[in-house]
C-alpha cells in the first residue's frame, strides 16, 4: 500500500525522492512544482510550505557578512 505523500508525486518524478541531492522542480515563471524528500529535509521546510510558491519567495539564505536575503537578490 502507497503512502499519501508517494501516491500525489507523479510517477515520471518518483525516482527523484530516491536521490540524497536536493532537487527542486521549477516551471517556467520559476514556481516550485515538485521537491524531494532530501531538499525537504535540507531545507527544514514541509513540501506544502514550498509548491506552487516562487522559488525567489521560498529561500532566504544567509549572506557571507551574515546577512539575510532572498535568491533573487543573488543571481
Amino acid at each position: 500500500m502507497e503512502d499519501s505523500t508517494h501516491s500525489s508525486i507523479p510517477a515520471d518524478m518518483r525516482f527523484l525522492n530516491m536521490l540524497r541531492d536536493a532537487v527542486l522542480v521549477l516551471d517556467n515563471d520559476g514556481t516550485i512544482t515538485f521537491i524531494n524528500h532530501a531538499a525537504i529535509s535540507m531545507l527544514n521546510m514541509s513540501r506544502e510550505e514550498m509548491i506552487g510558491k516562487p522559488l525567489r519567495d521560498s529561500l532566504i539564505v544567509q549572506t557571507e557578512h551574515g546577512q539575510a536575503a532572498n535568491v533573487e537578490t543573488l543571481l
